[in-house]
């Protein structure tokens, strides 16, 4: 927070694109939302947030935290901002409601690693589910079966490149053959260091 945003821009200089924000597309704010009212001399005032009609980044998560009447915590108010031109009103309530699955799972569960709690409802993973078809087990390859499959699918496409200097999977698969082959008349054999 001590750079200027329109600064940190100005020396990053990234790619620009109008369909885009220039170095990120979501946002996480996070905050204290309990405010006093203010004292004006006798004078009734009270804060009001205005509503914004433009989000400025694709997705915007808010979170302000309340306090209770005797300054404890008194629970978490969450905003979603979102592009309208990028997404529907019920992709936002979604991924919403996803967030708020995973919170009270993480609050309810809090020594799981979050990469185990539920984030999808049941009609959720239903519905991928059937997107995806039934499951077919994956080839079971070691990297060189799966170097061999990518050489013969597209041996023209460059594998490895280096500043001016491009090698095709084509060339690789000779030159790694070629070394294969040399390596095991030196009575080199698979598992050997």
């Amino acid at each position: 927070q001590d750079l200027p945003f329109d600064r940190l821009v100005e020396v990053l200089n990234p790619e620009r694109s109008a369909s885009r924000h220039p170095l990120f597309q979501v946002m996480l704010t996070v905050g204290d939302t309990t405010v006093s009212e203010p004292e004006l001399g006798g004078l009734a005032a009270r804060f009001v947030t205005p509503e914004t009609r433009v989000a400025k980044f694709d997705l915007t998560f808010a979170f302000g935290e309340r306090r209770a009447a005797d300054g404890g915590p008194g629970g978490l108010d969450i905003t979603v901002e979102y592009a309208t031109d990028l997404y529907g009103p019920a992709t936002a309530e979604a991924v919403a409601g996803r967030l708020v699955r995973l919170l009270t799972a993480a609050v309810s569960a809090p020594d799981q690693p979050v990469s185990t709690l539920p984030l999808l409802t049941e009609d959720e993973h239903t519905r991928l589910a059937r997107w995806s078809g039934p499951a077919t087990p994956a080839p079971r390859l070691g990297l060189d079966g799966l170097f061999a499959g990518q050489a013969a699918r597209s041996p023209e496409a460059p594998a490895l490149v280096f500043e001016d200097q491009e090698v095709t999977y084509g060339e690789l698969e000779v030159w790694s053959n070629r070394l294969a082959r040399y390596l095991s008349g030196r009575g080199v054999r698979p598992g050997d260091l």
